[in-house]
């Protein structure tokens, strides 16, 4: 076809060429012949658009265009001083893939809420056609934040394959002033026992109340002030549980166990201070303090009675609807006589814990330092919630011989975890406490090692936590610097992988108490850090309470003492006591133990001797019976905690009869005779032989003036012959 194009043009151009030959003169003047490479060049540009209108046109292509939008939430609703967490769902709703996509969020310029995205979850990457993401931020609103309506604003930034592009979304917010502040007490306090001697042991209980018109969140009860080793100490595990939320209204109840130190002589009257801790909706801390006072008795101040105690073993891990908790009762006579009549009522504060078992049990009698096991048995049912659920036992008893009766109250718990219900305080932060801790001993002694033992709980019921880091460091105190605590063999640092809702673990350590610490109560700052299952970071902290005593140590020096006596002679004792301890030493003694010696001169009460002191004493015994006698020095005293420390001498003493010093004489060969008396060379004679010394000191001193004058006669010879020699010279 082509070539038959071309020829046919070629054919009709040198036709055209040749008209104006044949028209002759009355034709134009012929314009220009072109070359051929011009007729070649047409020909072909002629070819090329019959070629183009013949051939089919492609379809457009359409343009690629990603666009990233919020899908939802539109709205919200927030309170004054809440913090909320929202994920906000992002979707890609263009017809190609958005890459690098980074989201961003503001506040209108009034809006009384803070906004920050958590764990960098903005950063999205890339995101497909009709791929969702989704973003989690936290909105925190101001705790005086009037009603009203704002806008929080939400741009989104992605890159195609050639430019950069952005769009924007918004949500509307809504702030519901109707919130109010929590107020948390403690009140209607109750001792288990109504008289307290020193060595008893009782239990403080109080109710906890909500009296305000907002939740408060991560609430617990702790001793503030008023514990001592030498006066009032926790001798058990207290029935303290962790409280996620405490809605308005409610209450529950809260219960200590203390022992009176059997130290205290004259008894007294000590206040301990309770504090409740937690936080309202804005995170921000809120807490009380009240004061209860115990009056001990002394010893000489009443009468022979019964008192008894309880030891309840609560159950751990969580129960679920339906599951049976059992929780031990032992019940102990403390008391001088047999408390009588004596009845325990299981009581649960809420009613969704039913008993399985008797809620009254009746022992009858318990002599002086018996005890009794009673076992309980309890469920929840499905309207309990997901939270720690108190149980009271009151016990009830007569106290001596008369009708007197006392009544107390204990409680333990349960934690329950009801999937009906366990959204209920989804909102509350999962938090790690120290549900029970152990010192042994359990008063320190400085410069000495011991044993600490922890029971760490997570006290969530629905929210496991991990990662869970905890650091041990001691509190320092204004009067010295630097840590009183060490760990030993171990880092102060420990690591948890994770833990269950519920779950409880326990870890040991061995420390060490630096030498100089002053004796008094040191707390020791357990720091929580752990991460939730969306990655949140959480950090809580706790305090221990530990008891320090420093170490007593007293000396005797220079100690001088004869090992033979006479009979009826007094022997004198001289020596120096030092306190070469770190506290000083009250109720310092001297005495002696001595069956066969007269002691009085050696029993000296001296007082107090400050720390480092010295002081030098005299004394003297007599020995009353002739032989070889023993005997012991002691000098004893007291330290802060009213422990005696005690320095022991042992001694043995050779005691002679008193020498006669008449009827002595010389045998036939005239020496003296008699029998042998001390050990510096003094004689003792026997009776009734009818001698005597003095024919023997007579001729001692005729040999001594003797000896004297020819000893003068021989100095006076040799002076005069050394004279007669110089003449000569």
């Amino acid at each position: 076809m082509n070539k038959f194009f071309r020829y046919f043009m070629i054919t009709m151009l040198l036709a055209a060429f040749a008209v104006p030959v044949y028209a002759g003169e009355f034709s134009p003047p012929p314009p220009p012949s072109p070359s051929i490479q011009e007729l070649l060049d047409r020909i072909s540009a002629l070819e090329s658009e019959l070629s183009a209108a013949q051939r089919p046109q492609p379809t457009p292509r359409p343009v690629a265009n990603p666009h990233v939008r919020l899908v939802q939430p539109q709205s919200l609703v927030l309170t004054p001083g809440e913090v909320q967490y929202v994920d906000l769902t992002v979707r890609n709703i263009g017809n190609a893939p958005a890459n690098n996509v980074l989201v961003s969020a503001s506040p209108s310029g009034d809006a009384p809420f803070s906004v920050e995205f958590v764990n960098n979850s903005n950063t999205l990457g890339n995101m497909g056609q009709n791929v969702d993401r989704t973003v989690r931020v936290r909105l925190r609103t101001h705790p005086d934040a009037p009603a009203g309506s704002h806008s929080l604003s939400i741009g989104f930034a992605f890159r195609t394959r050639e430019t950069n592009e952005s769009s924007e979304d918004s949500i509307s917010i809504r702030i519901d002033a109707q919130a109010r502040e929590p107020r948390i007490m403690l009140r209607d306090f109750t001792i288990s026992s109504g008289t307290i001697f020193p060595g008893d042991s009782f239990v403080i209980s109080a109710q906890l109340h909500n009296l305000g018109e907002g939740n408060a969140y991560n609430v617990q009860t702790t001793i503030a002030e008023g514990l001592d080793a030498d006066s009032i100490f926790i001798s058990g595990s207290p029935n303290t549980p962790f409280l996620q939320t405490v809605e308005p209204g409610h209450v529950s109840l809260v219960s200590f166990p203390f022992t009176a130190s059997s130290r205290m002589a004259g008894g007294g009257t000590f206040d301990i201070s309770f504090e409740l801790r937690g936080s309202d909706r804005a995170g921000e801390a809120i807490s009380e303090r009240v004061t209860y006072t115990v009056t001990v008795l002394a010893p000489q101040e009443g009468d022979n009675r019964a008192s008894l105690s309880l030891s309840l073993g609560a159950p751990g891990g969580v129960f679920e609807v339906g599951d049976r908790a059992g929780i031990s009762v032992v019940v102990t006579n403390n008391g001088r006589l047999p408390a009588r009549n004596i009845r325990v009522a299981a009581n649960p504060v809420s009613d969704a814990i039913v008993p399985q078992s008797t809620p009254r049990e009746t022992i009858g009698n318990l002599a002086p330092g018996e005890s009794r096991t009673l076992n309980f048995i309890f469920s929840p049912t499905s309207e309990a919630a997901s939270q720690y659920h108190a149980i009271g036992f009151e016990v009830t008893y007569q106290t001596g011989s008369g009708d007197d009766t006392e009544t107390f109250e204990q409680f333990a718990g349960i934690n329950v975890h009801n999937p009906d219900r366990a959204n209920e305080n989804r909102g509350s932060r999962p938090r790690i406490l120290i549900s029970a801790y152990s010192v042994d001993p359990m008063i320190v002694s400085a410069g000495r090692e011991f044993d600490l033992s922890m029971t760490f709980q997570n006290t969530s019921t629905t929210r496991a936590v991990y990662n869970i880091k905890i650091t041990l460091s001691a509190v320092e105190y204004e009067e010295r610097s630097g840590a009183v605590f060490t760990t030993v063999g171990a880092s102060n640092t420990l690591f948890v992988d994770r833990m269950a809702p519920g779950e409880e673990i326990t870890r040991d350590l061995r420390m060490f108490t630096v030498p100089n610490a002053l004796p008094r109560t040191y707390n020791i700052e357990v720091l929580f850090e752990y991460e939730d299952e969306d990655f949140e970071e959480f950090t809580e902290r706790e305090l221990l309470s530990i008891n320090v005593r420093q170490v007593t140590r007293l000396e005797v020096r220079h100690l001088h003492m004869q090992s033979h006596a006479m009979l009826f002679n007094p022997v004198f004792v001289d020596f120096s006591v030092i306190n070469s301890g770190r506290v000083t030493l009250s109720n310092l003694n001297i005495e002696m133990e001595g069956d066969t010696f007269d002691t009085t001169g050696m029993n000296i009460w001296v007082g107090n001797m400050g720390m480092g002191n010295t002081a030098n004493y005299s004394g003297q015994f007599t020995p009353m019976e002739v032989g070889e006698h023993h005997g012991a020095i002691i000098v004893s005293g007291e330290d802060a905690t009213g422990e005696v420390v005690e320095y022991r001498h042992e001694f043995t003493i050779f005691v002679d009869e008193m020498p006669v010093w008449d009827d002595m004489g010389f045998d036939d060969m005239g020496m003296m005779h008699g029998r042998p008396g001390f050990d510096d060379g003094m004689m003792m004679v026997e009776h009734g032989e009818g001698r005597a010394w003095l024919p023997l000191v007579i001729g001692a001193l005729v040999v001594i003036g003797v000896g004297a004058a020819v000893t003068i006669f021989i100095i006076r010879k040799r002076n005069n012959n050394r004279d007669i020699f110089q003449d000569l010279q």
